[in-house]
Parts: C-alpha cells; sequence; structure tokens
C-alpha cells in the first residue's frame, strides 16, 4: 500500500501547505505515527525544492504540495519537485485546489502521481471534487 501506516513512516509536505493538505496527514500521525516532516523555503518565498530533495529517503511514502497556498499566493514549483519525485521512485501528490480556477493545470508535465482539487473552489457545488492518480497506483490501492 503507499503508506503502511507504520511508525516511522514520513510524509513530507512544505512550511507553506494549505491546511487541507494537512489535516489528513497530522491525523494520520496521531493515529499511527507516521511523521511529518516539512521542506524549507527559498529566501523569496515558496518551497526549496533541494530542500525535498535532500529530505527524501526511504522513509518517504509521500510528498504532497500545495500548488498556489492561499496564505502566500507564491506558485509552487510543482514540476521540479515531481521529477525529484519520479528520480526517487516517491508518490507524489499535487494539491490544486486554491488554483484549478485560474491557472492552466498539466498533470503529465509536473508527473504528478495524484492531483486532487474541489468543485466548490470553481462556483460548483460544495462536498465534490476530484483526484486525479496514474492508473497502476490508483489499481494498487483500496478505494
Amino acid at each position: 500500500m503507499l503508506i503502511d501506516r507504520s511508525p516511522g513512516d514520513v510524509i513530507l509536505t512544505s512550511q507553506n501547505d494549505y491546511v487541507s493538505n494537512q489535516l489528513m496527514y497530522l491525523s494520520l500521525a496521531r493515529r499511527a505515527g507516521v511523521e511529518i516532516l516539512r521542506a524549507a523555503e527559498r529566501p523569496e518565498g515558496g518551497v526549496d525544492p533541494e530542500s525535498i530533495r535532500h529530505l527524501i529517503s526511504p522513509r518517504v511514502k509521500l510528498v504532497a504540495l500545495t500548488w498556489v497556498p492561499t496564505n502566500s499566493g507564491l506558485v509552487q514549483p510543482v514540476e521540479a519537485v515531481g521529477e525529484i519525485c519520479e528520480a526517487a521512485g516517491v508518490p507524489y501528490l499535487v494539491d490544486a485546489c486554491q488554483a484549478v480556477p485560474h491557472l492552466a493545470v498539466d498533470v503529465q508535465a509536473w508527473d504528478a502521481d495524484f492531483v486532487a482539487f474541489s468543485a466548490h473552489k470553481m462556483c460548483g457545488p460544495t462536498g465534490i471534487g476530484a483526484l486525479y492518480g496514474k492508473t497502476a497506483l490508483l489499481e494498487s490501492m483500496p478505494p
């Protein structure tokens, strides 16, 4: 399974992530002892891809990054992070909720394994959204 939920497993995020990209991981940390690491920020703001490269280890089970956090409005370097994750063999999720109504989405350019967004940010109804996922990963996971 993608995350074994074992003590010592790591989920890597950024210090600037939107709260919806943090709550489920904080809950998982409390329930199963999963550790959350946060990548460093660049001096000009936004996640530092090199920090992610240095933090990736065999314990990292997922890198999850908010594309455009509302607290900064900075467009995160999702393509660079995707290249790092692909090279390391670590699954990569992009939380695109805040940006998808405003920016063009190209999941193939990002090499993201998962991309999530909600309909209400696009003036749609609340309670629904979408999860894009690479077929092989989705087929290997329980619903």
